[in-house]
């Protein structure tokens, strides 16, 4: 399990297909990441989190190796405020 720490936002992903969406992005220094709650719908945002966009969060949970199929989504079990 990776934590990880970044700032939360709101974004639309998969611009202009069939799949465009609002999502949970972490933004990190070197990264951008979908952040799903493990076992959620990918097509619905998490609404315990939306208290949590703009600020600077704590993550844990999968981060796939790079360059693996899917490796920009962060499966998520716990996100909580940084301090």
């Amino acid at each position: 399990m990776a934590q990880v720490e970044g700032m939360l936002t709101k974004k639309v992903i998969g611009k202009g297909s069939k799949f465009e969406h609002m999502a949970m992005v972490l933004e990190t220094a070197g990264r951008q990441y979908v952040v799903r709650r493990r076992g959620a719908n990918p097509f619905e945002t998490d609404n315990e989190w939306e208290g949590m966009v703009g600020k600077k969060v704590i993550c844990e949970g999968t981060v796939p190796p790079s360059g693996t199929t899917g490796d920009y989504v962060m499966q998520v079990d716990s996100c909580r405020l940084a301090e």
